[in-house]
């Protein structure tokens, strides 16, 4: 199963650390793995070798709506490109 994982940053937060330990087991039993993040590239937990880390910098700020909707749909696009699944 080709599975996405989003999150703002791979950081050192509890709910970085559960995605990612979620991320790493999906991985061992085979799944295919996207962690991708869109305000932060970084990664400071260990990830299993098979997922695949990408990052997409999206506007996140309360600025211009016409960005923010350009940040959903360059999001939208790669998902639909991709063919994902699940994405959580």
């Amino acid at each position: 199963m080709k599975i996405l994982i989003l999150n703002s940053d791979i950081g050192y937060g509890g709910a970085e650390k559960n995605m990612a330990f979620v991320a790493n087991e999906l991985a061992k039993k085979g799944h295919e793995i996207t962690f991708l993040t869109y305000r932060i590239n970084n990664c400071l937990q260990e990830l299993h070798p098979a997922v695949i880390h990408k990052h997409i910098q999206l506007e996140t700020k309360g600025g211009n709506p016409f960005s923010m909707v350009r940040s959903i749909l360059k999001l939208r696009g790669y998902i639909k490109k991709e063919k994902f699944d699940v994405a959580l």
